[in-house]
């Protein structure tokens, strides 16, 4: 959903892009924009109202979260990693959690190296079952994604931790995904009324929207309506 806006902005740039700002170089970056697990800030972004100075926050925006991953320094493991190295990328990224506290890109950087440490760490495959649960909130506190990987973890850690401490990951979780699916609720509801809006100004102008702009509006109105996290959440209830 948030990349329809920066979709959306990206056509606004092709538009007016000039002698300083081409149409290349808008396309390049937007090209690898969401490599690493980028998100951009939409708050900030939706504060500019020149889609130029916009790009260019986008670009320090990337700039930052860039710099932030090489500050954490954790590299996605080879095949056959040592121990060791599972060891020092857990404490290399407690370390910067800690230590970033009021990071804004901080929810980004916990749902990925969360990932990293419970698949790419293998982590899910031992019986470290106090760190599976350490990263498995760290998912939920990130409002994490990746809903399949959140109950791949609430099923590893069922009867293999304190009852209490598993019904309450299993709750969070629950609240995280009804919080997710009214989110999508509420987005589906602009998107079909920004669909009337461009009908409606066709009839009356005659003016067109641009094709890629209705593509990517009815893109997510059919993703947001098969409403999977519905799906989600009755697959916790039941582990």
């Amino acid at each position: 959903m948030r990349k329809t806006f920066t979709f959306l902005l990206l056509i606004l740039l092709v538009r007016s892009s000039n002698e300083e700002l081409t149409q290349i170089e808008v396309l390049r970056f937007y090209s690898r924009l969401y490599d690493s697990g980028f998100k951009p800030n939409h708050a900030i972004l939706k504060n500019e109202t020149s889609s130029i100075k916009a790009f260019y926050v986008l670009k320090e925006q990337r700039k930052h979260y860039d710099e932030l991953l090489d500050e954490i320094d954790i590299l996605f493991p080879l095949e056959n990693f040592p121990e060791q190295e599972r060891t020092e990328a857990d404490q290399k990224y407690r370390a910067f959690v800690q230590s970033h506290p009021n990071e804004a890109f901080l929810p980004i950087i916990r749902n990925r190296y969360s990932k990293f440490m419970l698949v790419n760490f293998r982590l899910l495959e031992t019986d470290n079952y106090e760190q599976i649960k350490y990263y498995t909130n760290e998912l939920i506190g990130a409002k994490s994604d990746k809903h399949e990987l959140l109950i791949e973890s609430l099923k590893r850690l069922k009867g293999n931790i304190a009852i209490d401490d598993f019904n309450q990951l299993k709750k969070n979780t629950i609240t995280m995904l009804k919080e997710q699916q009214e989110s999508e609720a509420n987005q589906l509801i602009k998107f079909r009324k920004k669909i009337d809006e461009l009908v409606a100004r066709y009839k009356k102008t005659g003016k067109k929207p641009t094709r890629f702009f209705v593509d990517e509006l009815e893109r997510q109105i059919r993703k947001l309506e098969e409403n999977t996290i519905a799906c989600m959440i009755e697959e916790v209830e039941t582990i």
